[in-house]
């Protein structure tokens, strides 16, 4: 009897891994949204879209300075940033709509942050992202322009670093 149970618990077990398995396999071969087309505007008023980006692994950041765990970040971002920019690596900070623009530009200055600074002043590009609400929330767009992953909350930097390597030294 027991040994009927040893085997019954082993052919689940086997069942189950088998069937992780295979959602594994369907989820990594499932086809990913791509980055929503939508007009970003910098603080500096200089205009771009996701498709003219494309052949650059993408960090969209969803911020706001009223945010302390942004405002924490926003270095770290900006390190990383300066460590990746030249291999194709691009970071989008967009300012959440309730945000002040004075703040904004006052932030990005004395943070010294040189990648573009978006403020979504009408809510459509928050809106376009599936209606973000929490910052800080990121989203990561391969070089081909396809999201390929959401954070809501802190930046994993070491998640981020090895997603760079895996996809700027890998293309």
């Amino acid at each position: 009897m027991i040994q009927s149970l040893r085997i019954n618990l082993l052919r689940i077990f086997i069942l189950l891994v088998v069937l992780f398995a295979a959602a594994g396999i369907w989820y990594s071969l499932k086809e990913k949204p791509e980055a929503p087309q939508v007009t970003l505007t910098t603080v500096d008023g200089n205009s771009f879209t996701f498709s003219q980006l494309k052949g650059k692994a993408i960090l969209v950041n969803f911020w706001a300075t009223s945010c302390p765990g942004c405002v924490e970040e926003m270095p770290k971002i900006e390190q990383t940033y300066q460590k990746w920019q030249s291999r194709g690596f691009m970071v989008i900070a967009v300012a959440m709509s309730y945000d002040s623009l004075s703040y904004i530009k006052q932030f990005r200055n004395k943070a010294g942050l040189t990648f573009p600074v978006v403020y979504d002043k009408s809510g459509e590009i928050s809106k376009s992202f599936n209606g973000i609400e929490l910052t800080p929330t990121n989203f990561y767009i391969d070089p081909k322009g396809h999201v390929v992953r959401e954070v809501v909350g802190a930046t994993n930097f070491k998640k981020l670093d090895g997603w760079l390597q895996q996809t700027l030294v890998r293309n």
